[in-house]
């Protein structure tokens, strides 16, 4: 007999061929259940939480800012002026850009007036990226407070009557 013909020989090669073969089933058990859960996964995004996740992503996009239209000129029927429009600012901030709302706050008060706990309030807010500080400001007023360098706080160029 020759050590390939040998039972024994035969018998090894047939247990090394069953290990290797279940092995392979192992690993390909493996990567379709790894596949699975990743295709899992994909739907749940995708499909089930599509909704929420698209309007998170709009909000987080957008943001509203009203601007009014400039107003013309209102005459009488003598052709005197009735009402004008006068230039203004808005003033706005982001708060998430504010590292010290209370001194920012009492900065603001000494130039606008007002409330230094309301301010600090409109500074501090963590859910918003944008509110008003002062809408329709004096430009003189919003020029002083615009000097001071605040980090975070913005201006709109606006009109009032």
């Amino acid at each position: 007999m020759t050590p390939r013909n040998h039972p024994r020989s035969q018998n090894r090669a047939a247990r090394a061929q069953a290990k290797s073969s279940s092995r392979d089933w192992g690993i390909l058990v493996f990567f379709v259940v790894v596949a699975c859960v990743l295709v899992g996964k994909l739907f749940y995004v995708q499909v089930v939480k599509a909704s929420e996740y698209t309007e998170a992503a709009k909000e987080t996009r957008t943001s509203d800012i009203v601007l009014s239209a400039r107003r013309g000129t209102i005459y009488d029927r003598n052709g005197n002026v009735l009402a004008t429009s006068v230039d203004a600012t808005t003033i706005y901030a982001n708060p998430q850009e504010i590292t010290d709302p209370a001194a920012c706050a009492q900065q603001l008060v000494t130039l606008l007036g007002g409330d230094v706990a309301e301010y600090t309030e409109k500074l501090s807010r963590e859910d918003s990226s944008f509110v008003y500080i002062v809408r329709k400001a004096d430009v003189a007023a919003a020029e002083s407070v615009q000097a001071l360098g605040l980090q975070g706080i913005y201006f709109l160029d606006d009109s009032k009557r």
